[in-house]
């Protein structure tokens, strides 16, 4: 699974930004951290620089689903197929919220 980027909302945003947000896509860290320094560092950085806030979805194994420029209400949630669901069941997704 490929992380995906959603920059829908905001259309104008400058290529290499939109190349910044690509490259912290690449990123994945330790499952039992629930962020990390380093991404949370460049989450904050992109935000400020964009002055947009940041939602990133990661999975249970530290890995990048999505990072979305918006907010956490804009974010596309992958289909929740593949996993049980039901009142007892969680599938796993921590979605990050980051805005400066």
């Amino acid at each position: 699974m490929h992380a995906k980027l959603n920059t829908a909302k905001y259309p104008g945003i400058k290529q290499s930004k939109v190349k910044a947000l690509k490259s912290l896509l690449q990123n994945r860290f330790s499952s039992d951290e629930i962020l990390d320094l380093e991404t949370a560092d460049a989450m904050a950085k992109l935000s400020f620089e964009l002055n947009y806030p940041l939602s990133l979805v990661v999975n249970r194994q530290g890995k990048f689903i999505s990072l979305t420029v918006g907010e956490p209400s804009d974010v596309e949630l992958p289909e929740l197929k593949k996993f049980r669901t039901g009142a007892s069941n969680l599938c796993g997704h921590r979605i990050i919220y980051i805005i400066i």
